[in-house]
């Protein structure tokens, strides 16, 4: 308060300070005066002045000096107020002491050595002052400092204290818990341990109780699957002596006409026998079902026997009765039949003659030097019995072809047969089996189904030889239309035809019949133009597809005579269903005699080469692991004596096939030991999967 109170009372803190001075004309006259005012001594000079000297005492020297020492004083006093905040805590007392002094020393007559002294001593007096101040402050400063940095030490130690009981706290715990751990852990083992051992003891209990009930189980079965076989022995000798019977009877005509009916069903129930038992030796567990199936079956058996023994016998006992009234009848019947098959025989022997005498004529064979220039006689002789054999089976069913009433059976059979034949694909054994199986059926007079109905082809007497016949025509289609455009359909197409041709043979002539008549090549046989012969009929007799009077383009009949070929090969190759067991019908063998035979032909341009390439490529595989060297002298014959005939008779522009077959022959050459099989080839164990 002392302090505010000093500086109010300065000269400064007298001053008024306006801040619109400069606008007011009064103000700036005033301060314009005191500017150009002569100077004044300090009001604490003047009444010691006018005390000891007079005016006329002093001189102007001291006037002087003592107006310079006033100033210098005032300037001094200005300082130590400036200075008042840096010892605001010096006492005024002291001041006031001083500035007593400095009056005195102005009475004496040495005023400026006087306020010099005073201005030193104030200067040391401040700046001892201060320095006092800057000790004491350092001092507070490093006793303060000290203690902050024994509280900080102290802190931290304490932390470090609290830190180590805390991990002392925690290490603890951190034990107990392990071994808490632990010895759960520990009883857990020793529980699992025990737990194991009861599980491995009720395992082994449970595996032992599962082998005596599988042994147990095995057991029924074989018995069940004894009982069915025996059942199926049995049914096989009431079905051999149902078929002695019929066979035995003299007196057909006598027999009811439901017989075949009756016999028919006994086929049914073999079929269906046969394939419990398949399923019973598959089943891992033969059901008393199928033992109570078997049973049912042997006894349909029984009542079929027991009825065609009694039909048998009525028929015997009415042909006893009649046999010496027809017995001549019988026997001018049996000369009459004898006389006609004579005269048959002799009428084919004369159309085979005119035909061996036609083809000599044509220069196709050639006696004196044995070349075979356009068919083998052999070939030639087995091409007319078919075709004779497709006459005789296309009267049988002329009837029902022309009969109106029979347009709607007629085209149920067509689809029994097109649509599991179109459904021919490579997917699985199964698959396969199924299409056989349907198609079996159909061709053999048993009852199969087609749009949630069923049909029956022996319901007319010519249904059975046209599902015969429309299916070898349907196979041969497949051939020239689906394989020719997918090479690897042929082999699935051709094992269902193997298999149906395993069990029912007359089927395979009407199939190479149909195979001849759209694809001669195929014999093989190269039809020569006859005199008289249109180019159409000429062009058709070779395979050629007409439309209206315009023939199809070259490519398109390469095309579908390459699929016919593909067909007919994958035929050879495929594995019958039954596997060694059943012969093939067109094996291997029938392979090396169309290679010879064509061999022994003079090539035709194009369609040579396209046939020994379709064809190569599908069995050159088996030729050779069959027939080994003969296979490799075969080629090497082919690519050396064979082709350069080929290249002859091939025109500019032309080369396709041939190259084709000569890329082939090469690559066969090159490695004639590994030629690979051909792609999509059906392997034998297919059937099973």
């Amino acid at each position: 308060m002392e302090l505010l109170t000093a500086l109010k009372n300065s000269s400064k803190g007298k001053m008024c300070y306006d801040p619109k001075w400069a606008n007011d004309p009064k103000t700036i006259e005033t301060m314009l005066e005191e500017c150009t005012s002569p100077p004044s001594l300090h009001p604490f000079t003047s009444p010691t002045i006018s005390t000891s000297t007079t005016q006329e005492d002093i001189s102007p020297s001291t006037l002087s000096s003592l107006s310079s020492s006033q100033r210098t004083l005032s300037s001094s006093q200005s300082i130590i107020r400036e200075n008042n905040d840096m010892s605001s805590k010096l006492s005024f007392s002291n001041l006031d002491l001083q500035v007593d002094e400095v009056i005195c020393k102005y009475e004496t007559g040495s005023v400026f050595c006087a306020l010099q002294e005073c201005e030193d001593e104030m200067r040391r007096q401040v700046q001892a002052a201060l320095t006092q101040k800057y000790e004491e402050y350092k001092s507070s400063y490093d006793m303060f400092h000290a203690e902050l940095q024994l509280k900080e030490d102290e802190m931290n130690m304490m932390l470090e204290i609290r830190a180590r009981q805390k991990r002392e706290e925690f290490q603890k715990l951190t034990q107990s818990r392990k071994q808490e751990t632990e010895e759960r852990q520990q009883q857990l083992k020793e529980n699992h341990k025990r737990h194991a051992r009861v599980l491995s003891a009720k395992l082994r209990d449970a595996e032992q109780q599962k082998l005596k009930f599988e042994q147990e189980c095995n057991r029924l079965s074989q018995e069940k699957l004894v009982k069915i076989q025996d059942f199926f022995a049995k049914f096989q000798s009431v079905a051999k002596t149902m078929q002695s019977l019929h066979a035995s009877c003299e007196f057909r005509q006598f027999l009811p006409k439901d017989l075949d009916k009756h016999i028919g069903f006994v086929s049914d129930i073999e079929g269906e026998f046969k394939r419990l038992m398949q399923c019973a030796k598959q089943a891992t567990n033969v059901e008393d079902q199928h033992v109570n199936k078997a049973s049912q079956f042997y006894s349909n058996s029984l009542a079929v026997e027991a009825y065609i023994q009694k039909a048998v016998d009525v028929a015997r006992e009415k042909g006893q009765t009649q046999m010496v009234q027809q017995q001549k009848q019988h026997e001018e019947l049996e000369r009459q039949e004898r006389q006609r098959e004579l005269e048959r025989q002799k009428e084919q022997e004369q159309q085979l003659h005119v035909s061996k005498e036609q083809i000599s004529q044509k220069d196709i064979v050639s006696e004196d030097s044995g070349e075979i220039l356009c068919v083998s006689p052999e070939s030639f002789k087995k091409y007319t019995t078919l075709m004779e054999i497709v006459k005789q089976v296309e009267n049988i069913y002329a009837d029902l072809i022309q009969d109106p009433s029979m347009k709607k059976y007629k085209f149920d059979l067509q689809k029994a047969v097109n649509t599991p034949v179109n459904a021919i694909s490579p997917t699985s054994g199964s698959h396969l089996r199924d299409k056989l199986t349907r198609l079996y059926k159909l061709i053999t007079g048993q009852t199969v189904d087609i749009v949630n109905k069923q049909i029956c082809a022996k319901d007319h007497p010519g249904g059975t030889p046209f599902c015969k016949d429309l299916l070898a025509k349907k196979i041969v289609n497949q051939g020239e239309e689906q394989v020719s455009s997918n090479h690897d359909s042929a082999f699935a197409i051709a094992a269902v035809t193997v298999g149906i041709w395993c069990e029912v043979p007359e089927f395979g002539d009407l199939l190479m019949a149909r195979f001849y008549q759209k694809c001669p090549y195929v014999l093989p046989y190269y039809p020569p133009k006859e005199e008289g012969q249109s180019s159409e009929e000429y062009y058709r007799s070779l395979g050629y597809n007409y439309t209206g009077s315009e023939c199809e383009k070259q490519d398109k009949y390469l095309k579908r005579m390459s699929g016919i070929i593909r067909l007919y090969a994958s035929l050879m190759v495929s594995a019958p269903p039954r596997g060694p067991q059943h012969p093939h019908p067109q094996g291997l063998n029938h392979g090396w005699v169309w290679l010879a035979n064509i061999l022994n032909m003079e090539p035709r341009p194009d369609i040579t080469a396209t046939l020994l390439y379709d064809f190569l490529s599908v069995t050159a595989n088996h030729l050779e692991r069959t027939y080994g060297k003969q296979f490799h002298k075969l080629l090497y014959l082919l690519a050396t004596e064979y082709m350069p005939k080929i290249l002859s008779v091939t025109p500019k522009g032309c080369g396709g096939p041939v190259t084709r077959l000569e890329s082939f022959l090469g690559k066969c050459m090159q490695s004639i030991h590994n030629i690979p099989k051909p792609y999509g080839m059906l392997s034998p164990n297919f059937w099973f999967t």
